[in-house]
């Protein structure tokens, strides 16, 4: 039996079935339901697809090592090895590098024609990296060894250079590390050791992090703002990628400062720290210093390479690039502070170089005789 309806409830009865059919409602709100949520799913997988595509993208390298398998660096050398700790039981081919070829991308350092690294057996090798390594999905380290056979490392990592964890080992037939297995959730580490196991010296090209995290605020490629003592600012795109990662030579001039603390060429590596005791070398007068880069100097709109010198004299250097440590171009003059110089029109186009040498050319006579380096900055890196 009909329930008793008003007129107006009869009429909104009579002309909408539905409401005779709560069945039939209930089920029609249901889909409605259903194709909602489906359509926030897509919406989501759509986000998460462009955050991924956003990562893995132009920014993304990819590399073959030595047993021909394909490996996706993100960010290309920004994600590998910046800078030796220390070594034992390490050799190099070349006097000039140094045990720096294994710095950087894979090859990144090979200019010098014949040259490699060599870790003997039993030797120990500790790199600092410019990002964070992290647990991802698959391997989240991987070792570029020189050679069709893989040989045996140890890996561990740790983020203070005091407590380590053993991560895996290169075991003969991967290259690759996953650390999931070995380290806490939400891990971040900085350093990687490497302990050759294998009974035999072993050829190490580059060091890489396959789920690189950003050190700070910000994306790894974010730009950076420093400034100088006297005020001046300029942007670093990538930060201390982009900024000296290895001294390759360095000969002090004469008079050179007599404070042991100015006189470590390895001050002027990574970020400028401004007018800081002792984060800054003394060149002395004619001083010459070499570093390298694990980015590539490209020419770009303006200036492309920034020096970093401190102090209250304004001390000028002359700065010249190499891809090959053999061949040399002088592409202009730094007339101290942070001071910029343009390779447009001294360079061939889209050349890239991997080396800076700085010679100081003024030579103020003071307690710290010649230009005061604190850092030097690439402002079009190429990311390879």
């Amino acid at each position: 039996m009909k329930r008793a309806f008003n007129p107006l409830q009869q009429d909104v009865y009579e002309k909408n079935p539905l409401f005779r059919y709560p069945v039939i409602l209930l089920f029609r709100c249901l889909a409605v339901m259903t194709a909602c949520f489906a359509a926030l799913c897509m919406m989501f997988a759509a986000c998460e697809k462009d955050e991924l595509e956003e990562r893995n993208g132009k920014d993304d390298v990819t590399y073959t090592d030595a047993q021909g398998k394909k490996v996706v660096v993100p960010y290309g050398s920004m994600s590998c090895a910046l800078k030796i700790i220390s070594c034992t039981g390490g050799t190099s081919s070349s006097s000039s590098i140094g045990l720096n070829h294994v710095l950087g991308a894979p090859d990144a350092n090979s200019a010098v024609s014949g040259s490699s690294f060599t870790l003997n057996d039993g030797g120990e090798i500790t790199f600092e990296f410019g990002v964070y390594i992290t647990d991802g999905k698959g391997d989240d380290v991987h070792v570029f060894e020189k050679g069709s056979t893989v040989r045996a490392l140890k890996v561990e990592v740790s983020d203070n250079l005091s407590n380590w964890i053993h991560a895996g080992d290169i075991d003969g037939s991967s290259l690759g590390i996953d650390i999931g297995d070995n380290v806490p959730s939400g891990g971040k580490y900085r350093y990687v050791r490497l302990t050759n196991i294998s009974g035999s010296s072993v050829s190490i090209d580059a060091v890489a992090a396959l789920h690189p995290v950003t050190i700070g605020s910000g994306k790894i490629n974010d730009d950076i703002e420093f400034s100088d003592t006297r005020g001046n600012k300029v942007t670093i795109p990538g930060g201390a990628l982009s900024c000296a990662s290895f001294v390759v030579d360095f000969q002090p001039g004469t008079p050179w400062t007599s404070d042991a603390g100015y006189q470590d060429p390895n001050n002027i590596l990574g970020v400028p720290v401004g007018d800081v005791s002792y984060e800054v070398v003394n060149l002395g007068i004619g001083g010459v210093i070499v570093v390298g880069f694990n980015v590539s100097i490209t020419d770009g709109p303006g200036n492309d390479i920034y020096v970093f010198e401190v102090g209250p004299d304004v001390e000028a250097t002359k700065v010249e690039v190499s891809n090959d440590l053999i061949n040399w171009i002088h592409v202009g003059d730094a007339d101290g502070s942070i001071s910029g110089v343009d390779m447009n029109g001294k360079v061939p186009s889209g050349a890239k170089y991997r080396y800076v040498r700085l010679t100081d050319i003024k030579g103020q006579v003071s307690p710290w005789p010649g230009a005061d380096i604190d850092a030097v900055a690439v402002i079009y890196p190429a990311f390879n």
